[in-house]
C-alpha cells in the first residue's frame, strides 16, 4: 500500500504540473502569436499617426501628452491588466480546485471563468497590481520579460546615481518597502473575491484584517514552502541535466565535434531554466492559496470554490492509479524529441560557427567624461591620459557660460566637482577658469582646472577622436551652431561627433550640418531604429541587445553602448558585436577585450549562452 501511496503522489503532482504547463503553453502561445503582434501593430500605427516612426527617451514627452499617446497608454494598461488578471485568476482557481482535491479539471471552463472574472481587476487593486508589476518590479530587475514592458528596467546610469547618494538610496529603499507592504497587505484580495465571493471593496478590507492577524505566521510558512519549492527545482534540475549528460555521453562518439556535445548540454540547461521560470509563478501563487484555505480551516470555515461546477474530485481508482505505461512512453518520446532537436540545433551552430557567434574584434574604447578614472573628469589631463592608453575617443560634456563661451562640465552646477552651487550660465568664463575640479575616483590626487572646449580640441587634434555631448539647459541650436563652427575652424570634422540625449538637437545638426557626424544617446526605444537620425546610435547598456545591435548595423549605423562599468557588463560587451564601448574604467575594459580575443570556441559558446 505504501508503494501505491508513493506512486499516487507522483501521479497527482504530475497532473498538477501538467495543468499549469498546458495552461502556460496555450495562453502564452496566444499572447505571442496574436495579442502582442496586435498591440505592436496598434502602437506602431498610433506612433505613425502622430507623425513619428519611433519613440525614444529623447522624443517621447510630446507624444505621451498627445491624443495618440493617451490612447496608447490606456490600451497598454488595459492589455497589462487583462494579461495579469487572467493569469492570476487562473492560477488561483486551479490552485483552489487542487486544494479541494478536484483534479478532474476542464481547463477551457477555468479559462472562461478567469476571463469573466477579470472585471475585478478593473478596480484599485487591479491597477495597483498592474503598476507594481510593470513599474516597480523592473526597478529590482525582476519585471515581466514579455510584451510592451519587456525591456523596461531602471537604467544602470540611474541606479549608480541612486546607490551613490545616501539620501537617494534611503528614498528609493523606503519607497520600495512601502510599496511591498501595501502589496503584502492586500495580496489576498483576489482570493476573497474568487473563493469567498466578496465584492472588491469588502475583499480589500478582509485581506487587510486577515494579513494583520496572520502576517508573522504567513511570512514564516510561506518562506519555508518557497524554499522547499526552490530546492525541489534544484533537485529536478540536477536530475534533468544529469540525464542529459548521460544521454549526451552515449551519443558523443557520433558527434562531428566535441563542441556539439557542449551545445546540447547548454541548450538542455537553458530549456530547463525556461521551464522552471514558466511554472514557478503558478506554484508560488498556489502556496498562497494553500495558506488561504488552511488559515480559514483553523477558524472553522470550510471554503469551496463556486465559480466552476465541472471540476470533480478524483475517484478512488484515479487516486490510486499508478503512472500509466502510456504516459511514461509519452514522456520518453518527448524527451527524445527534445534531444534530437537540440542535436540538430547544435550541429547547425557548429557548422555556421563564425556567422552565429561572430563578434567585433576591433571594438573602440571611449573614455567617459574625457578619460574615465584615469584622471579628473572632463579635463585636459583626462584626454591626455586617454591618449596615452591608446583610447579611440574621449567623450566630453559641453555647456555654455554666461558670456557665451564653452566649457566642460557634466552636472547642472559645479557643486559636486568644485563645491560651487552655480550653473555655467550663471558664471563668466574667467570665473569658471578659477575653479578647481576634484578627482571623483581618487580624492587624494591633484585637482585640475575646468577645461574649455577649445583646449580639449587643441589637445585632441590628430591624436584622439572627440564625442562632444551637448549638455543641460544651454544645449540649444545656438550651441550646435557655435560648436560645429569651432570644429570646422580647427579642421576636425572627421575627428568629432556631436552627441545629445535630446533628439531635436540631433535632427537639427543632421539637417543643417550634414558634414559632421552625429550620435544619438538614448536609454529606451520602440519602433524602427533605421529611421532614427544619427551616424552613431549610443544605447544605455540594458537597451543594447543583440537584435538591436544587428538592426543598427543593418541600417548602416554604428552601435555604441554606455556606460559600461561593472565586471559583468564589461565581459558581456567585450564579447559582443558593438562598435564601441563608453566606460569609466579604461584599463579594466582593455584587459577584458584582450581576454575576449583569446577565448577558445568553447568559451565563446558558453559566454554566448549566458550573456545576452
Amino acid at each position: 500500500m505504501s508503494e501505491d501511496i508513493k506512486i499516487n503522489k507522483w501521479s497527482i503532482n504530475g497532473r498538477v504540473l501538467w495543468l499549469y504547463t498546458k495552461y502556460q503553453i496555450v495562453t502564452k502561445s496566444i499572447v505571442t502569436m496574436f495579442l502582442l503582434p496586435s498591440f505592436y501593430f496598434l502602437s506602431t500605427k498610433l506612433i505613425y499617426l502622430s507623425g513619428r516612426t519611433n519613440l525614444t527617451s529623447g522624443n517621447y514627452k510630446e507624444f505621451v501628452f498627445s491624443p495618440y499617446g493617451i490612447i496608447l497608454i490606456a490600451v497598454g494598461l488595459l492589455f497589462l491588466i487583462l494579461l495579469l488578471g487572467i493569469d492570476i485568476n487562473t492560477f488561483i482557481i486551479i490552485s483552489s480546485l487542487v486544494k479541494e482535491g478536484k483534479l478532474n479539471i476542464n481547463l477551457k471552463e477555468v479559462l472562461f471563468v478567469s476571463i469573466k472574472s477579470v472585471k475585478y481587476f478593473f478596480s484599485p487593486v487591479g491597477v495597483l497590481i498592474a503598476l507594481f508589476v510593470a513599474f516597480v518590479l523592473p526597478l529590482l530587475g525582476v519585471g515581466i520579460k514579455m510584451g510592451p514592458f519587456k525591456n523596461f528596467e531602471i537604467p544602470n546610469f540611474i541606479t549608480s546615481v541612486i546607490w551613490g547618494s545616501k539620501l537617494y538610496t534611503a528614498i528609493y529603499l523606503t519607497s520600495l518597502v512601502m510599496l511591498f507592504i501595501i502589496v503584502f497587505i492586500y495580496m489576498l484580495t483576489i482570493h476573497f473575491v474568487l473563493i469567498d465571493g466578496e465584492n472588491i471593496f469588502k475583499a480589500l478590507k478582509k485581506s487587510r484584517l486577515f494579513m494583520k492577524k496572520y502576517w508573522k505566521k504567513f511570512i514564516k510558512d510561506y518562506l519555508l514552502r518557497i524554499l522547499k519549492l526552490i530546492l525541489a527545482c534544484i533537485v529536478l534540475g540536477v536530475v534533468f541535466v544529469s540525464l542529459g549528460f548521460l544521454v549526451d555521453l552515449i551519443f558523443s562518439g557520433v558527434y562531428a565535434s566535441e563542441n556539439i556535445s557542449i551545445i546540447i548540454l547548454l541548450l538542455a540547461i537553458v530549456e530547463f531554466m525556461t521551464f522552471i521560470g514558466f511554472i514557478f509563478v503558478p506554484f508560488a501563487i498556489a502556496r498562497i492559496t494553500e495558506f488561504f484555505y488552511e488559515y480559514h480551516e483553523k477558524e472553522g470555515k470550510i471554503l469551496e470554490l463556486k465559480l466552476t461546477n465541472k471540476a470533480e474530485i478524483l475517484t478512488k481508482e484515479q487516486q490510486l492509479d499508478k503512472i500509466r505505461k502510456k504516459t511514461k512512453l509519452e514522456i520518453i518520446i518527448l524527451l527524445s524529441i527534445i534531444f534530437i532537436f537540440n542535436w540538430g540545433v547544435a550541429s547547425i551552430m557548429e557548422k555556421h560557427f563564425d556567422e552565429i557567434f561572430r563578434i567585433n574584434t576591433n571594438i573602440e574604447l571611449i573614455g567617459h567624461r574625457a578619460g574615465g578614472d584615469l584622471e579628473v573628469e572632463n579635463s585636459v589631463e583626462g584626454v591626455e591620459a586617454a591618449i596615452r592608453e591608446g583610447v579611440s575617443w574621449s567623450e566630453i560634456d559641453v555647456q555654455r557660460t554666461k558670456d557665451g563661451k564653452y566649457i566642460l562640465n557634466h552636472d547642472a552646477t559645479f557643486k559636486r566637482v568644485s563645491g560651487v552651487n552655480k550653473t555655467p550660465m550663471e558664471m563668466n568664463f574667467d570665473e569658471i577658469k578659477k575653479l578647481k575640479v576634484k578627482n571623483g575616483f581618487n580624492p587624494d590626487k591633484p585637482t585640475r582646472n575646468v577645461a574649455s572646449l577649445e583646449e580639449i580640441l587643441d589637445t585632441a587634434k590628430g591624436r584622439i577622436g572627440v564625442f562632444v555631448e551637448l549638455k543641460e539647459k544651454s544645449a540649444d541650436y545656438k550651441m550646435v551652431d557655435d560648436v560645429v563652427k569651432m570644429i570646422e575652424e580647427k579642421d576636425m570634422l572627421n575627428e568629432c561627433v556631436i552627441l545629445s540625449l535630446d533628439y531635436d538637437m540631433i535632427e537639427y545638426t543632421h539637417e543643417n550640418y550634414p558634414q559632421i557626424k552625429t550620435g544619438y544617446l538614448y536609454f529606451f526605444s520602440t519602433g524602427e531604429l533605421k529611421d532614427l537620425k544619427g551616424d552613431y546610435l549610443i544605447m544605455e547598456e540594458r537597451e543594447a541587445t543583440e537584435s538591436k545591435i544587428d538592426e543598427i548595423h543593418n541600417a548602416g549605423k554604428k552601435a555604441i553602448v554606455w556606460t559600461v562599468n561593472t565586471p559583468d557588463s564589461m565581459k558581456k560587451f567585450a564579447s559582443s558585436n558593438v562598435d564601441g564601448i563608453i566606460t569609466d574604467y579604461i584599463l579594466e575594459l582593455k584587459e577584458e577585450i584582450s581576454n575576449s580575443k583569446q577565448r577558445t570556441h568553447l568559451e565563446i559558446i558558453i559566454d554566448s549562452f549566458f550573456s545576452f
